[in-house]
């Protein structure tokens, strides 16, 4: 091998690190932002009544299993629901409140972006998120101890995510 090959190979090579690299590290690729974009961050705070659920040993073959947990806003500011979404695809979650339903929406950055949903909890309004796990959709390689979570962004300046998780004891 010639100095020369030995030297367009090393700038390759170079060239592949430093564009690894600086995917891996952007952080606007991976940081999730507590507010809405172009809207100030309010005072209002959202808080979940229950925040974990241990589904316990569920069967693969039995089907999805369901998780409502609760959100109050018990401030006297209202609060917007900026974003929700899953940490894994298994896992799809939507929210309600009385008069509005959003989602369901799955694990961000596969099956295209979340949206932003922008749902209002007015001062003492509640809301329902719904997480629904399928124990089946990892195949056989799912069996076992599971842990999920259901990230919830708002605008609150005092409380940007909330996560809500759940685990269980998956079996054939």
């Amino acid at each position: 091998m010639t100095q020369t090959t030995k030297t367009i190979i090393g700038a390759i090579a170079a060239l592949v690190i430093l564009s690894g690299l600086t995917w891996v590290l952007k952080p606007s690729l991976f940081q999730r932002s507590g507010s809405a974009e172009n809207q100030p961050a309010t005072s209002g705070v959202i808080g979940a009544t229950e925040d974990f659920f241990d589904f316990g040993t569920i069967s693969m073959s039995a089907g999805k299993v369901m998780r409502k947990f609760t959100l109050k806003n018990s401030s006297d500011a209202p609060v917007r629901v900026t974003k929700l979404f899953t940490s894994c695809m298994c896992t799809q979650a939507s929210i309600a409140t009385q008069n509005d339903r959003r989602g369901p929406f799955g694990m961000q950055g596969h099956g295209g972006s979340i949206p932003k949903i922008n749902l209002e909890i007015k001062p003492g309004e509640t809301a329902e998120v719904e997480a629904v796990f399928d124990p089946a959709a990892h195949g056989p390689a799912g069996i076992g101890k599971v842990r999920r979570v259901v990230y919830v962004e708002t605008d609150s300046s005092e409380a940007p995510e909330i996560q809500l998780s759940f685990e269980a004891n998956v079996t054939p």
